[in-house]
């Protein structure tokens, strides 16, 4: 899926690019990542509590990438491939021992994004919709060193997005809203099981194009 996904962005990019080679340019974004809080009890012999495992937030996330675009009359289309960094942020608490504070943790996340999105063009403005798919290509976490956790990374996660822009010249920013297929426990297994967080994954993000 993946791989297909990334053939056909690059094809949309090549043949874009060869309409009109002021269609290429660098993209950059900030976002956000909103989930709710949630937690899950752990029980590390199956009888007594052992931990409290609380999902907090995520950090800001940042992208940075290529696209290519064309106009068709009233119609667009637009191919991204993109490299993004966030954070996970949580917080473990111990029943083990009285001694033991309420302590943070964070997995950081580093993807390859890949994106094609097409829809209405009209003067300035662009509204399209279309796929997108984060690759993991690195991940780290800080709840490895506890003995009840463990992951099972999905190699690839898709969503779906929507987009809204305004060019002026080479210049284009654009907001967009991406609805992931996925939430923020499903890569985490706790002791046995798979872990209970069921919040929702959703992003807003703010980005600038520049064409050359």
């Amino acid at each position: 899926m993946f791989k297909k996904s990334i053939l056909f962005a690059l094809f949309t990019i090549i043949s874009v690019g060869s309409y009109a080679q002021s269609q290429f340019g660098i993209r950059a974004s900030v976002g956000q990542i909103m989930a709710d809080e949630a937690s899950n009890i752990v029980s590390t012999d199956g009888v007594r509590i052992s931990h409290d495992l609380r999902f907090v937030d995520f950090s800001s996330t940042r992208t940075i990438g290529f696209f290519a675009n064309k106009r068709f009359g009233f119609l667009f289309a637009q191919g991204e491939i993109a490299y993004s960094t966030f954070q996970s942020n949580f917080e473990v608490r111990s029943f083990i021992d009285d001694n033991n504070p309420t302590l943070p943790a964070s997995e950081t996340h580093n993807n390859v994004d890949l994106s094609v999105i097409g829809g209405v063009a009209y003067k300035n403005w662009k509204i399209g919709v279309g796929p997108v798919f984060h690759k993991s290509i690195d991940f780290s976490s800080d709840l490895y060193q506890y003995e009840f956790y463990s992951e099972n990374l999905r190699n690839v996660n898709a969503g779906f997005q929507a987009s809204v822009g305004y060019s002026l010249g080479p210049v284009t920013i654009d907001l967009r809203y991406e609805d992931l297929f996925s939430n923020v426990g499903d890569h985490i297994t706790l002791g046995n099981a798979r872990s209970k967080f069921g919040s929702d994954m959703n992003s807003i993000s703010l980005g600038l194009g520049v064409g050359f």
